[in-house]
Parts: structure tokens; C-alpha cells; sequence
């Protein structure tokens, strides 16, 4: 009787200097000392308020350090999160801890997404297909592993992309042994369905533009800037200006003036040049 008594007021003593730091802990992360707010929540178990805290800080070492410690799942996702909106892709060590700390607290969605983000990010920074081929493959590998009901759904989504990035991969190394199955694989790609979801279609066809404009062949690179337009797409982040000038000169017309934009009646003017045989090969 003695015993539960005794375990009785230990447990309510515990409750209470539990209750004291909890709300330590809180004033300290209202006047923003962070840090001592996080040593607080930690000293009571509560892990993922005591990462929030860090988060709060911005201190990233501070953060991949603590994740690395705590060894808890919602720790783990709630330092991956913060992570990602950091300039991760310039960080070995950040990129490289994103991954891990998905892979630790299972949350192979959250993962899928980030690899499909490196995806895309090798696609708009750096036109690194090879790379977000790479990285689409394994979002797909995390989304096997997902035990999300939508997951099938997913993984289709991720294949049709990276398909098309492959493909795009594979049609430039044939530009050269291969043209005519390079153009072929290249007009796949153009006419599929939402290929703007999965890379850049500009790049594809200012690829075009490029191989058609090598071989002099102006006609065909011409109408390959025309689908570009008439598609929305800009043209001069996607052709250097001298391919431009020296495709219009062909045509016997002025270039556009600005980035991707033609007047109609320009353009209409370049048609008829073209069709009437003002274009050289």
C-alpha cells in the first residue's frame, strides 16, 4: 500500500515538472530562443516540437544533427520537409539526408515526390536528361515500396514520364548514326499527350531545329520553329539567336524581335516564302 502510495506521488511529481518544462519550453520559443526551447522539449520526450523549434532557428546542421539523433519517424519527415526548402541541390550532405531520413521513417511517397523534383529541377536548371532519368527511376522504385492505395496509379504516371525522358535521351545519341529513327522518336515524344509534364517539349524540338539547321536542310528547321510557336513556346531560351537569323535569312524575312513572339502576319508572310520555295537546303 505504502509502494502505490509512493509510486502514486512520484507519478504526480513526474506530471508536474513535466507541465513546469512544457511550459518553459513554450515561453522561451515565444521570446524566439529556439535552441534552449528545443533542449526543453527534449528534456520531456517530445521530440517533434523540439525539431520544430530548430526548424524555426534555420540552423540546418543543427537539424540534420538532431534528426540523426532522435531516431523518430515524424522527426525524421518533419526534417526532410525543412530540408527541401533549402538549396538542397547545391548540398551533398542535404540531398543526401533527405533521402535518408525518407528511407528511415518509411515515407516512400514523400520520397517519390523529392526524386521526381530532382527530375524536373536536372530538366529546367541544367537540361541534364541522363540525370533525371536517373532520378525518375528511382521515384518509381520508392513508390513500389509505398503502401499507398493510389500508388499503381502513381507508378504508371512516373513510367509514362520517365519513358519520354528516355526516349529523348536515346533519340539524341542516334542524331548522328541514326537520323531518321532520331526524328521519328522526336515527333513521338512532340505529339505525345502531356509530354510537358515529364521534360521541356522545347528542348525537343529546338533538337530538331538544330539537326535540320546542321544539315541545311532550312525548310524543315523552319517549320519546326513554327510548331515551336504555335505550341506557346518561346524560342530564343531554347535556340541560340544565330540559328534564328540564319534560319529566317533563309526563309528571305526578318527574325522575330523578341523572345518566341511573331507578328501573325509575319509569320504568315515566312509561310508563303517557304512554301514557295524561298527556303534553301
Amino acid at each position: 500500500m505504502i509502494t502505490e502510495t509512493g509510486a502514486g506521488v512520484g507519478s504526480e511529481e513526474t506530471k508536474r515538472r513535466e507541465e513546469i518544462i512544457r511550459r518553459v519550453a513554450r515561453l522561451c520559443k515565444k521570446q524566439g530562443q529556439f535552441a534552449v526551447a528545443c533542449q526543453k522539449y527534449t528534456q520531456i520526450g517530445m521530440k517533434a516540437k523540439a525539431m520544430k523549434c530548430l526548424i524555426k532557428q534555420g540552423n540546418v546542421e543543427a537539424i540534420i544533427s538532431f534528426a540523426n539523433t532522435a531516431r523518430d519517424p515524424q522527426v525524421y519527415i518533419l526534417a526532410a520537409n525543412y530540408l527541401q526548402n533549402t538549396n538542397w541541390h547545391t548540398n551533398q550532405k542535404s540531398m543526401n539526408s533527405i533521402v535518408a531520413f525518407y528511407t528511415k521513417a518509411k515515407a516512400y511517397d514523400n520520397l517519390a515526390s523529392f526524386f521526381e523534383a530532382c527530375a524536373q529541377l536536372e530538366i529546367d536548371e541544367y537540361r541534364e536528361y541522363e540525370k533525371a532519368a536517373g532520378a525518375m527511376s528511382e521515384a518509381i522504385n520508392a513508390v513500389k515500396k509505398s503502401p499507398s492505395a493510389a500508388k499503381s496509379g502513381r507508378q504508371q504516371q512516373l513510367e509514362y514520364k520517365l519513358k519520354l525522358i528516355s526516349d529523348f535521351v536515346q533519340a539524341r545519341k542516334l542524331s548522328q548514326s541514326n537520323p531518321q529513327e532520331m526524328v521519328k522518336m522526336c515527333n513521338f515524344i512532340i505529339e505525345s499527350p502531356d509530354a510537358e509534364s515529364a521534360l521541356r517539349v522545347g528542348d525537343v524540338i529546338a533538337h530538331m531545329v538544330e539537326y535540320f539547321y546542321a544539315i541545311k536542310d532550312n525548310k524543315s528547321a523552319f517549320e519546326y520553329i513554327q510548331k515551336m510557336i504555335s505550341k506557346g513556346i518561346k524560342i530564343n531560351p531554347y535556340l541560340d539567336q544565330e540559328v534564328i537569323d540564319g534560319i529566317y535569312a533563309a526563309a528571305g524575312v526578318a527574325a522575330p524581335t523578341s523572345a518566341g513572339a511573331t507578328q501573325e502576319g509575319a509569320t504568315e508572310e515566312i509561310g508563303e516564302e517557304i512554301e514557295g520555295g524561298g527556303g534553301n537546303k
